[in-house]
């Protein structure tokens, strides 16, 4: 069986399309659904990667490929935006536990020698 190479107009219909996915899939994430938009997302963009293997000769100026550059760009501020408000909700959580742990054992980081004289000559 043989494998028919797609023209470059094909292949970079195809590239349109996944991009305009990852931008429908990045509209649609919330923190509970993080991972597996990430997933799908990381997915489309291997499959987007073999496509853009496949581009020879493309035309700079082509209104397509100015179109998918839009989207590209929508897409990376997305995931940007979505890599930010991960740290957040990251720095938020370290913040609570070692809040929670500081009400749990107030005197953990207090010294055992605390009041009285040590004498470290012999």
């Amino acid at each position: 069986m043989e494998i028919q190479k797609m023209s470059n107009r094909d292949v970079m219909i195809s590239i349109y399309e996944i991009t305009k996915k990852m931008n429908a899939y990045l509209d649609n994430t919330s923190s509970q659904t993080r991972v597996k938009t990430f997933e799908e997302v990381n997915a489309l963009l291997d499959a987007r990667s073999t496509l853009l293997n496949q581009l020879e000769d493309i035309n700079k100026e082509d209104p397509l490929l100015v179109t998918i550059k839009q989207l590209n760009q929508e897409v990376d501020a997305k995931i940007n935006q979505n890599f930010t408000s991960l740290k957040n909700e990251m720095i938020q959580f370290r913040k609570q536990y070692s809040s929670n742990e500081k009400y749990r054992n107030p005197y953990k980081n207090v010294s055992g020698f605390d009041g009285m004289y040590l004498d470290k000559k012999k």
